[in-house]
């Protein structure tokens, strides 16, 4: 799995990708809102990545018991290796969203609500083949934005 410096990498050049995307546009608005919502929300992904892979303990609440598991998760993926077999979905975005939605891993209720908002943005644009909302292009970037301030005023970050 990457590490935190290979996260905050990818996510560096995710933004830089973003801002690209962001110049395309025209007097009409943005000319690839699904590739713009898509791009925020996968920049955030490295983002709380590089977030989870410095935890010592990711604590995580599923059907009201909360949990916890300590020294044993260095990105989302690494739940399905430590649950074993379980009915628990096998995402590492369900996971992942598990993780953010718990303020004891210190995500404040603003980066979680920012986080979810990214992945649906970021869902309806792949799945319900959305190209005309724009207002989910501004919002996706305030969203980030939040994302990416979080993260900074943690680490010394190599994010822009």
């Amino acid at each position: 799995m990457p590490t935190f410096i290979e996260h905050e990498a990818q996510a560096a050049s995710n933004l830089a990708f973003v801002d690209e995307i962001f110049k395309l546009s025209d007097n009409n608005g943005l000319r690839f809102p699904d590739w713009y919502a898509t791009v925020c929300f996968y920049t955030a992904v490295h983002v709380i990545e590089a977030e989870i892979y410095q935890m010592a303990t990711v604590y995580y609440n599923f059907n009201g018991k909360p949990m916890a598991l300590t020294g044993k998760i260095r990105h989302s993926s690494d739940f399905k290796l430590f649950l074993g077999r379980t009915t628990l979905p096998t995402s590492p975005h369900f996971y992942r969203r598990l993780v953010v939605d718990d303020s004891r891993n210190g995500f404040t209720t603003d980066v979680s609500a920012a986080y979810n908002s990214l992945y649906e943005y970021s869902c309806k644009a792949r799945y319900e083949c959305f190209k005309k909302c724009h207002k989910n292009v501004r919002r996706s970037k305030e969203a980030l934005d939040k994302i990416v301030a979080f993260h900074k005023s943690k680490f010394q970050s190599a994010l822009p």
